[in-house]
């Protein structure tokens, strides 16, 4: 096996679990808009601190497994949070 096709399968790896982590992040969204429907606002403001605040601490991550949590928080979960509430708020605000 050579070095090209280790690649391409953490390339494979990579495709699948940013689904994954997107539709995580969509469930949470649906989840906290059930629970707590009029709190858009805060909701999104956390989310974006989370994605600022894991975006800040990719440079300090001391392992593989460390890194992948806080690139799933900051590009996954959180921004796929912040799409729900804000669908949700505009066709509130539409319809």
């Amino acid at each position: 096996r050579s070095a090209g096709d280790a690649g391409w399968a953490c390339v494979d790896v990579v495709g699948v679990a940013g689904t994954v982590v997107r539709i995580v992040g969509s469930a949470v969204g649906g989840v906290l808009l059930d629970v707590q429907p009029m709190s858009g606002t805060p909701v999104i403001a956390a989310a974006l601190f989370a994605t600022a605040v894991s975006t800040a601490l990719i440079p300090s991550a001391t392992s593989v497994l460390v890194l992948c949590g806080v690139v799933t928080l900051a590009f996954g979960v959180a921004p796929q949070l912040v799409a729900r509430f804000t669908d949700v708020s505009l066709l509130a605000l539409g319809g």
